[in-house]
């Protein structure tokens, strides 16, 4: 329900002093190219399914000390919030995971938000009234947000852990452009020949992220580790 301008757009046109030219315009514009906003919620029990088991398996032969370095948005936050640990003491490098086996709720919660536009600056011009020309510069701009909540959760009674949640935040931002060029030549007042070129759109990305885990045990027990 949120108020956007699909495009919008203004062009003046004026009158040159050489008299072969018939006439100038000038254009500048804005077009909605994509919208990202959207929101769901994914929910379902699995049984001897968890997402730690991904994180056991990044894990495996490396040292404690070395997971967040290794996988600082993965198996590092899991180690850190006990979400993995040793399978034994004669083989540190060797993990399990927290919730090994039994039955689990599985929740993700993803919002995103953001949009895909373009300004436009455009000019053309009449020759004689015979041969129209056009020339465009796109300046696209990109603006993309996503967070997402994964929990697991109504995990066996028997085991120690009582649910986790991972948080994610992804933004990208991009800048860019690409060049229209345009023209028609009017052989007769019946037949006119005309012939365009679009250039690719070339955008720079940049991205920022983040990762957070949450997780609770039954005895009262909190950990938390952000990337």
């Amino acid at each position: 329900y949120r108020m956007n301008i699909p495009q919008i757009g203004i062009v003046s046109t004026s009158k040159p002093s050489d008299q072969n030219w018939t006439r100038f315009s000038f254009g500048v514009g804005y077009n909605q190219l994509k919208n990202f906003n959207e929101s769901f919620t994914v929910s379902g029990n699995a049984l001897n399914t968890s997402l730690t088991e991904i994180f056991v398996l990044q894990a495996q032969g490396i040292p404690g000390e070395e997971l967040t370095n290794s996988f600082p948005f993965g198996a590092g936050l899991a180690w850190e919030s006990y979400l993995i640990n040793p399978a034994d003491t004669t083989d540190a490098n060797n993990y399990i995971s927290a919730i090994p086996y039994g039955s689990l709720k599985q929740t993700n919660v993803v919002e995103r938000r953001g949009r895909m536009g373009e300004t436009v600056l455009a000019f053309g011009g009449s020759y004689q009234d015979r041969l129209y020309l056009g020339l465009s510069l796109g300046f696209p701009v990109v603006r993309f947000e996503e967070k997402s909540s994964y929990t697991e959760s109504d995990v066996d009674p028997d085991l120690d852990i009582q649910d986790y949640t991972i948080n994610q935040e992804l933004f990208t931002s991009g800048n860019g452009i690409n060049v229209k060029l345009g023209g028609i030549y009017r052989v007769t007042n019946q037949f006119r020949v005309g012939a365009s070129w679009h250039s690719p759109s070339f955008i720079s990305l940049n991205d920022t992220y983040e990762t957070s885990v949450v997780s609770r045990f039954k005895n009262g027990d909190t950990y938390s580790a952000n990337s």
